[in-house]
């Protein structure tokens, strides 16, 4: 006996094929979409990383700046702590300078000048901490500085910080 319906040769795929490979499709994209996000985050991180850093090394250098040839540090008195560093500066016209924390920017005013804030509006400055170390034997007196800086993006989601401590040394007359 013969079969009356002989089996086709299939030409086109059938409906579970096709959901087959929507599904793997599918998943093949959703996993490309999350690594390039990942991307775009990671990128985005690490400029806010760098942008953070290299505005307190900017802050720094002022400081560094500030003290290069001071004469005298007015304030913090010495063997105390202070947000304000007020110093004279050798043969400069427009003594005192003065650092200080006000609220979340570094100000920096020159002799009876109005204070301008140093860093951007990005940059939060979370600490700021002048050490006065007083002059010992031949040593010559020191601010110790103490800078934490911070910075928020994307409502949140990014955060950067570094903290950077140095010491420098004033100058010793002979």
């Amino acid at each position: 006996m013969r079969n009356e319906y002989p089996i086709k040769k299939r030409d086109a795929f059938t409906l579970i094929e096709v959901l087959i490979y929507i599904a793997l499709f599918s998943a093949t994209l959703f996993v490309f979409v999350m690594v390039f996000y990942q991307l775009i985050d990671s990128r985005d991180q690490n400029q806010l990383r760098v942008e953070v850093e290299e505005e307190a090394n900017f802050l720094m250098k002022k400081i560094e700046w500030g003290l290069l040839g001071a004469d005298s540090i007015n304030e913090p008195a010495p063997g105390s702590t202070s947000t304000v560093l007020s110093v004279n500066k050798f043969n400069f016209p427009d003594n005192p300078l003065v650092f200080t924390l006000a609220g979340d920017d570094i100000t920096l005013s020159r002799g009876a000048g109005a204070p301008a804030a140093l860093n951007s509006e990005r940059i939060t400055v979370r600490k700021l901490e002048f050490a006065h170390v007083a002059a010992f034997g031949s040593r010559p007196s020191a601010v110790s500085v103490t800078l934490q800086a911070f910075a928020m993006a994307r409502e949140g989601r990014l955060r950067a910080s570094t903290t950077i401590e140095n010491t420098f040394y004033t100058r010793r007359d002979e």
